[in-house]
């Protein structure tokens, strides 16, 4: 039975327009079902393959990757899409609801008590690459996107939506050594009563200082779209996060294949600029590693030596690594 079957839902078939990191990227607007702000949209961004380009491909068989950017994000890795295509990869980029391309003024994370409410958008983009022909799906995401897609991998373990599971330094909990565990229980309680509460995240603008081109980084990308700051958050976003954080603290199984990636080392004294571009200053690694040993299945985890927190974005002889890694790991298990 084709997996798309398995999808419930009528299937409408827009036209792509072109995105706007063009090269044979396109978009369309996924509806999404209302919240308390009002209508909801999220944005798929794709770019297909040319089977004939590849390396011992088979065009009767097609395989895609489904990206999910992370916190104060969207997608725009366009290095990434152009490897996954190379080997034969339809490659599927999706911009979560209000953020990104999704966002209707600024990035504002309202609205959200539950990081499963993500997974409307994850179900209706499988649904769409199933119907346009894949076969063979892997699931790839970053930081927050790494999140949703974990509770995804462990609701949806049994059922045949997708094959593997790839996750980029996903966000299992916040940098508690500059956050404190006891506030984060506080402010987790006090959504209760107060929810459209805004707090500042605790974030350095560094990360974003250290990537950006205008900057001391190589990258170019909307600045409204993934702000060196991040907005600020509602105590009922923190809450959801919190929440999904507890859960993966106990042991879940994911039946599909899993690789997940991390820097080498956190850092902590941003005045230690030169280590700024070779660490990952979001996230504790050791949270990472702790919440994979949780996952019962078919493991891999690696870390890598001069990496930052979105490993896609570090130099360049770390992301030969990772690409390196990340379709050996697909080699071993026969996605390739």
């Amino acid at each position: 039975m084709p997996k798309c079957l398995l999808l419930n839902g009528e299937y409408d078939n827009p036209a792509y327009l072109e995105d706007i990191l063009h090269n044979g990227f396109q978009q369309r607007i996924l509806n999404l079902e209302a919240d308390s702000g009002g209508t909801e949209t999220a944005v798929l961004v794709r770019r297909l393959a040319d089977c004939s380009s590849g390396e011992n491909l088979d065009p009767s068989v097609q395989k895609a990757v489904l990206y999910v950017h992370g916190f104060n994000d969207y997608f725009f890795q366009k290095e990434a899409a152009y490897f996954f295509n190379e080997k034969g990869y339809n490659f599927y980029g999706l911009d979560l609801r209000k953020c990104g391309r999704s966002a209707s003024s600024c990035q504002k994370f309202d609205g959200i008590g539950d990081m499963r409410i993500y997974h409307e958008e994850i179900l209706e983009v499988l649904k769409i690459i199933y119907l346009e022909g894949n076969q063979d799906v892997v699931l790839f995401g970053h930081s927050l996107g790494g999140l949703i897609l974990t509770l995804f991998a462990k609701d949806y373990s049994d059922e045949n939506l997708f094959d593997g599971l790839i996750l980029n330094s996903p966000f299992y909990s916040f940098n508690t050594v500059r956050t404190k565990k006891t506030w984060l229980t506080l402010a987790s309680h006090l959504a209760r009563i107060m929810p459209d509460v805004e707090i500042s995240t605790s974030f350095s603008e560094e990360y974003g200082k250290s990537l950006h081109k205008d900057s001391r980084g190589e990258w170019n990308y909307n600045l409204n779209w993934k702000p060196h700051r991040a907005p600020k958050i509602p105590l009922s976003w923190l809450r959801a996060a919190f929440s999904a954080h507890r859960e993966l603290l106990n042991r879940f199984e994911v039946k599909k294949p899993v690789l997940v990636m991390c820097s080498g080392e956190s850092l902590i004294d941003l005045t230690e600029r030169k280590k700024i571009h070779l660490s990952d200053i979001v996230s504790d690694v050791r949270d990472i590693s702790a919440v994979s040993d949780n996952i019962d299945g078919e493991i891999d985890f690696v870390q890598f030596d001069g990496g930052v927190y979105d490993l896609l974005l570090s130099d360049e002889k770390v992301r030969k690594e990772v690409y390196e890694t990340i379709f050996g790991w697909l080699l071993k298990n026969d996605f390739l």
